[in-house]
């Protein structure tokens, strides 16, 4: 990331002030591609410019995190307690993370649209020999 690039956090939900937000809802491909053209016109997002060592506090399904911006990376955490991978990606992937003209989001990818590889069938070479009596 370019050091002078202007950073931002972008995610659907209420800024309740600079420092809290309450997040509804995960962005899809479309909600980045609009943040990237169009960041002017956003009005379902909210944004939080990000700074070095700036704390945020996140409200997500009932619980209070939160997330500091240092040395081009975050750091998340509820009170004292380590969080796990997987509650790490829950929340993170609730948020846009703009970096001058490049946008990034975290998504699954849906398990019941993988389809297994097409099996190829053999090859049977046949070879006929007339009988004769």
């Amino acid at each position: 990331m370019d050091k002078t690039a202007k950073s931002s956090l972008n995610f659907k939900g209420v800024l309740l002030n600079h420092h809290e937000i309450i997040v509804k809802s995960k962005p899809r491909f479309s909600d980045a591609l609009r943040i990237l053209k169009h960041p002017s016109k956003n009005n379902f997002y909210q944004t939080i410019p990000l700074s070095e060592t700036q704390f945020v506090a996140i409200y997500y399904q009932n619980r209070r995190f939160q997330f500091t911006y240092q040395n081009q990376s975050f750091l998340l955490f509820e009170g004292n307690q380590q969080l796990s991978e997987d509650a790490v990606y829950n929340i993170v992937n609730n948020f846009i993370v703009k970096e001058g003209n490049k946008v990034s989001y975290l998504t699954n990818f849906p398990e019941d649209k993988i389809r297994p590889a097409k099996k190829k069938k053999g090859r049977v070479l046949a070879v006929s020999k007339r009988v004769d009596e």
